[in-house]
């Protein structure tokens, strides 16, 4: 059994039938997990930058994997909250959870069903003593939206407006290498580095091959609705931010008790500014996990 096997074994994955997650920084001296979970069209690999400066081990999720894709028939199990609930099952317990845009709405909702897994655990224990301990110990969320698309009955500001998403999706089916291009661009568009960082986004982008997953997962985008999900999270206030920079292109209708984090950008945590801000509230994380259920 290789390294990564027995590290895999000891947080509770199964390499052998765990899609959902790789290994992407293994330190087997700090038992602190870590899942990272990247937005739309990305892989977790975008989040190196942050892992570097964090200890433990780091897992990325795929949830644009094809193995809810081996027809032509996409099912329920193809869902946000279907995948969120493949990506808590599979994931390292306990950890921290990060997530960026979709990724940080799956993380929501993948935090809200670690409720239930408490919840099941204190009824079905005899033990009037036993501490319910989340699996989720810290979750942060980086530019998630509350809704992705605008509501046009709504006052409140925020979200990509119906037909603009309507004519993007087109897009991505007749054009999709420009498509995923330009939308990276928006990821950094406000970005003092824009040129520089749209570079290296470019590198952790999925290809256009991955159209049909590309396309299903951007659906996502019009059903998550975490209006009612944000209000009911089973994690403490200090160890629960949703955090969201300045001069964002894609302007997410965010959740509550939002923080603007001083970087610039939807990919705000790529700046330096940014990112140093997210790296700090990272490791007071792992001081409030360790004393904090």
């Amino acid at each position: 059994m290789t390294a990564s096997s027995n590290l895999a074994t000891e947080a509770n994955i199964n390499p052998q039938t765990s899609s959902r997650w790789h290994c992407l920084k293994e330190n087997n001296s700090n038992d602190v997990h870590w899942c990272w979970l990247p937005g739309w069209s990305f892989t977790a690999e975008v989040f190196l930058p942050l892992i570097e400066s964090l200890p433990g081990t780091h897992w990325g999720a795929n949830y644009l994997t094809d193995t809810f894709l081996t027809d032509t028939q996409l099912t329920d199990n193809a869902s946000p909250e279907a995948v969120a609930q493949q990506l808590f099952n599979q994931a390292p317990k306990p950890a921290i959870w990060i997530g960026w845009s979709l990724g940080g709405a799956l993380a929501v909702l993948a935090t809200q069903l670690s409720a239930q897994v408490v919840n099941k655990a204190m009824t079905e224990s005899s033990d009037s003593a036993l501490p319910s301990e989340s699996p989720i110990k810290g979750l942060i969320t980086l530019a998630a939206a509350r809704t992705f698309i605008s509501d046009d009955c709504s006052n409140e500001i925020g979200g990509m407006p119906k037909d603009t998403f309507a004519a993007f999706r087109q897009s991505l089916i007749n054009t999709p290498s420009v498509t995923l291009k330009r939308f990276a661009g928006l990821c950094v568009q406000g970005h003092p580095r824009g040129r520089q960082i749209l570079k290296e986004l470019r590198k952790y982008q999925h290809p256009e091959d991955q159209q049909q997953a590309l396309l299903h997962t951007l659906d996502w985008l019009q059903i998550i609705d975490l209006s009612q999900t944000m209000h009911t999270l089973p994690i403490s206030d200090k160890n629960c931010v949703h955090m969201y920079g300045q001069q964002d292109a894609l302007s997410p209708l965010p959740l509550l008790a939002a923080k603007t984090n001083n970087g610039n950008s939807h990919a705000f945590f790529l700046a330096e500014a940014g990112q140093q801000e997210v790296i700090e509230q990272l490791l007071s994380f792992t001081a409030n996990a360790s004393t904090n259920p």
